[in-house]
């Protein structure tokens, strides 16, 4: 057995090439997802912060929030 047919490659048709394309596929799919995410989350700052000192607070609050709900500052061992 060689690399390729352990990591799913394409030699001899081997049958783990199709989990590799769900794979692709699901992460292509989260990609876009945050994508679109990302993107409704700017056009929100915008509408509520109509002038750049409102904007800047809730770019701010919206980037702590991220940040603490994400795991990069609050770890599972902290709590």
């Amino acid at each position: 057995m060689t690399n390729l047919d352990t990591y799913g490659g394409a030699a001899k048709g081997s049958p783990g090439f199709l989990l590799v394309c769900c794979r692709l596929f699901k992460q292509y799919i989260l990609l876009v997802l945050m994508n679109q995410m990302a993107s409704a989350l700017f056009k929100m700052v915008a509408a509520l912060g109509r002038n750049m000192i409102v904007a800047n607070t809730f770019g701010a609050f919206a980037m702590l929030v991220f940040f603490a709900l994400g795991g990069v500052v609050l770890s599972r061992g902290m709590c």
